[in-house]
Parts: C-alpha cells; structure tokens; sequence
C-alpha cells in the first residue's frame, strides 16, 4: 500500500513539472484528485483478500507477490530518479 501512495504522489510530483504518465491505463485518471488513490487502493484491498483467501501452504502465492513488490519497488525508485532529474532540469 505505502508502494501505491508513493507511486501517486511522486506521479503527481513528475507530472507537475511537465512529465508524462507512461501507464495508458492510469493516464485516464491521473489528473484526478482522488480516483488514482481510490484506484490503487481498491486494487490492493482485492490483492490482500484474494491473499487471505488462498491456501497456507502457498509458496507460489508468496513468491509472486515478492515479485510484484519488488517489480513495483523499481518503479518507485525510478520516479524517484525522474522526479530528481525534473528538480534539476528546473534549477
């Protein structure tokens, strides 16, 4: 969840300076106040049931979602790194 919020705001942060949203699906309500928080966060509520939901002997299930946190993981770090390089493109 704390991956999703960074996600946001640093998109936001990106967009603000004159960057892009690369995800086509999340450029149609990025612009939004509230609806990419909404968005993620109702993702991430079904992730977390359908994980409750799944057996306790599921390794598959955990190396997946280690997968995905480190996927999402490199995404923050390169919104960082963008959002840096905006900064100073700025200066």
């Amino acid at each position: 969840m704390l991956l999703n919020v960074a996600d946001v705001v640093m998109t936001k942060a990106i967009l603000a300076r004159g960057g892009t949203e690369a995800n086509p699906f999340v450029a149609t309500f990025i612009d939004h106040p509230v609806s990419p928080l909404l968005v993620k966060g109702l993702l991430a509520l079904g992730i977390g049931v359908l994980l409750v939901m799944s057996p306790l002997e599921r390794r598959f299930v955990d190396w997946a979602v280690g997968g995905v946190v480190g996927v999402y993981s490199l995404v923050v770090c390169w919104n960082v790194f963008v959002l840096f390089e905006a900064i100073q493109a700025a200066s």
